[in-house]
């Protein structure tokens, strides 16, 4: 696994325009061949989501929430790219 999508403010359940967005981050990472997991299980909470990947080395990980689909955009984070000031 090269990424993972981790739906964010999500309580019971994931809203279709939400679904939708994840659906087409994952169809782009799998034309350009990444393999890509969506762990859309909402009984764990993100930030636990972050650490079990970050603990499995997964390098990229990418937060989608209602706030950033309506804006058009997701937060991305990569594991262990860790800077310095003079980098």
């Amino acid at each position: 696994m090269q990424v993972v999508v981790v739906p964010v403010g999500v309580k019971k359940e994931i809203p279709t325009e939400l679904k939708e967005a994840i659906d087409g981050i994952v169809a782009t990472c799998k034309a350009a061949d990444i393999r890509v997991k969506v762990d859309d299980d909402v009984r764990t909470t993100p930030g636990f989501k972050f650490n079990h990947y970050e603990l499995l080395g997964v390098p990229v990980r990418v937060e989608v929430g209602m706030r950033d689909v309506d804006k058009g955009c997701c937060v991305t984070a990569r594991c262990g790219l860790y800077l310095t000031k003079g980098d």
